[in-house]
């Protein structure tokens, strides 16, 4: 009967699966809600206006956030004082 019990009250896999979830919830969390894409999108974007002109990384600002049920993307370009056309 010891082998109808151990059948019954689940396994090995149903501890590593509710494990799993424990620590995907965790690293949600510790992410505060920033999306894995926003470092791409930094650099996409960076990419796209360095066509254009001359700028460093620093100048550019993408941020995400929560208001009320929407999420929110910032973008923050500080342009240079002259704007000189890249050749």
């Amino acid at each position: 009967m010891k082998w109808i019990n151990k059948l019954m009250r689940g396994g090995s896999a149903d501890t590593a699966k509710g494990r799993l979830k424990i620590v995907i919830a965790q690293e949600r969390s510790s992410k505060k809600g920033q999306p894995d894409f926003l470092p791409l999108l930094h650099k996409e974007i960076l990419a796209v206006i360095e066509k254009y002109m001359r700028i460093s990384s620093d100048m550019v600002e993408v941020d995400f956030s929560h208001q009320d049920r929407s999420a929110v993307l910032k973008l923050n370009v500080i342009l240079p004082d002259e704007v000189k056309a890249k050749s």
